[in-house]
């Protein structure tokens, strides 16, 4: 097959011949400058800027015809989209994959669908979030409409005044709905033929808000009652939009009347969900993903154990002062990365992390337990 993928990452999830066969396959990439290609990819093409994402469509229209068209990443998925429905390839277009960029059409699909969401609204202005505050009596959070991993969100409470708190806030981009309070899950999953085929729900200790202003976060598999709900809660929200063939990584709110939907991406979830799955499953997402697209059936999850991770975050302009590890110190430790002592932080999505534990145990008690005692152990130290 003659497949184009679009690439922005430069991490270890980039090794694409890891997944996909490039003798087998002619693999053609569009991607950012200074990224090393596999060696056996059939063409580089390189953009300044994936932003630009009419340059992407012509590059991809000079390599001629294409039998499929993968973007791994959230904002490459309506450029593979237009590519597809320009050059006639199969799979997802531009109306399919809309709802999952766009908060409000996606939660106004959801909601269609008689499941909960929390209340909210497009905003031109300060203004209308103030007046939006007012009529629900409760605390907003204002996110960008097609943004990701909750950059540029900010929450406001009760008496706080949302002029100062969005001053420079671009409100072409930007909806406020109701601050739903409560543990956080994320459910990760693959769909096929309109069925979901895996699905794993799992609950955060802290917030990616809370993550993005310099706290640690951590994730843990669960596999009780409450998990249960949770995936078929996912399984719902991504019939209702029609979500037919690719992954999913949804977000949700636990509470005394049943979840409440956050939102959802068309994509293998970030951070430390690849690994997470991997650990406890022995299933890659990304190479599930990308056999999906290729019309693929992927391989079976093989195990069930459960799985962790507890991630500390870099803060740009700081430097690694000490990191510890944890290497042979708690036997749930699967796998660990530490930003070596003297590494500055840039800001870099795939570089933010100063520290990364992951874990996987029997149980998701056990795994709970270690992520506590790893909290403890840890002596991490940034400076200016």
């Amino acid at each position: 097959m003659r497949v184009l993928m679009i690439n922005r990452r430069t991490d270890e999830f980039s090794a694409y011949d890891r997944h996909l066969d490039h003798d087998v396959h002619q693999v053609m990439y569009v991607t950012t400058p200074g990224w090393k290609a596999p060696e056996g990819a059939s063409q580089v093409l390189r953009l300044p800027d994936l932003d630009d994402h009419d340059a992407v469509v012509r590059a991809a229209v000079e390599l001629g015809d294409l039998d499929a068209v993968l973007a791994l990443s959230e904002m490459d998925l309506l450029t593979a989209a237009r590519i597809r429905e320009l050059l006639n390839v199969p799979g997802p277009r531009c109306h399919d994959l809309v709802k999952f960029r766009d908060k409000p059409a996606m939660k106004t699909a959801v909601a269609a669908a008689g499941l909960r969401v929390p209340r909210f609204e497009v905003v031109s202005s300060a203004g209308d979030v103030a007046r939006f505050q007012a009529e629900i009596g409760a605390d907003v959070i204002t996110k960008p409409r097609s943004g990701a991993g909750s950059e540029g969100c900010q929450v406001i409470r009760r008496g706080q005044d949302p002029a100062g708190l969005l001053a420079g806030v671009d409100f072409a981009d930007l909806e406020v709905e109701e601050f739903v309070t409560g543990p956080i899950w994320h459910v990760d999953g693959l769909v096929q033929r309109g069925c979901v085929t895996f699905a794993k729900a799992s609950a955060y200790i802290g917030t990616c808000y809370d993550f993005l202003r310099g706290a640690p976060i951590a994730s843990i598999t669960r596999s009780d009652a409450m998990a249960d709900d949770m995936s078929c809660f996912a399984e719902q929200c991504v019939k209702a939009l029609e979500l037919t063939d690719g992954a999913f990584h949804l977000e949700a709110v636990e509470t005394p009347d049943g979840p409440v939907f956050l939102e959802v991406g068309a994509r293998v979830g970030g951070g430390p969900v690849v690994r997470m799955i991997h650990a406890g499953h022995g299933l890659d997402l990304i190479e599930a993903w990308m056999a999906i697209q290729l019309g693929v059936v992927p391989a079976a999850e093989v195990r069930a154990d459960a799985s962790g991770a507890l991630l500390f975050p870099g803060t740009p302009g700081a430097r690694v002062a000490a990191t510890t590890s944890l290497n042979g110190r708690l036997p749930a430790l699967h796998h660990e990365e530490l930003a070596p002592v003297g590494y500055e932080f840039t800001g870099q999505p795939d570089l933010d992390l100063a520290a990364a534990y992951y874990f996987t145990a029997a149980t998701d008690q056990e795994v709970r337990q270690a992520i506590a005692q790893a909290a403890e152990l840890v002596d991490l130290r940034l400076e200016a």
